[in-house]
């Protein structure tokens, strides 16, 4: 499965509505987030737009993927706050 992802890395976050998508999902998450300075696990995060969102207006995302191609995008949003499980 994660190979699959792995092959439309690349395109992903255009057939997905970007940064802007990432933002809006962000938007509605956070207020059901618990209250507190604790950081964020994402799991699934894919490409990371929408933790790269939630980063911005709250709180540090870790993300964690199974997909090597997406964490590599990943990466370019969230630095070292990723890991591949």
């Amino acid at each position: 499965m994660a190979s699959a992802y792995d092959t439309v890395a690349e395109q992903y976050d255009q057939t997905r509505g970007g940064e802007a998508r990432g933002d809006r999902y962000a938007a509605e998450l956070i207020p059901r987030l618990l209250p507190g300075p604790d950081p964020i696990l994402e799991v699934g995060v894919g490409t990371g737009l929408v933790a790269h969102g939630m980063h911005g207006r709250c709180r540090a995302v870790i993300g964690v993927d199974l997909s090597a191609g997406m964490l590599a995008k990943a990466r370019q949003r969230l630095g070292s706050r990723i890991v591949q499980g």
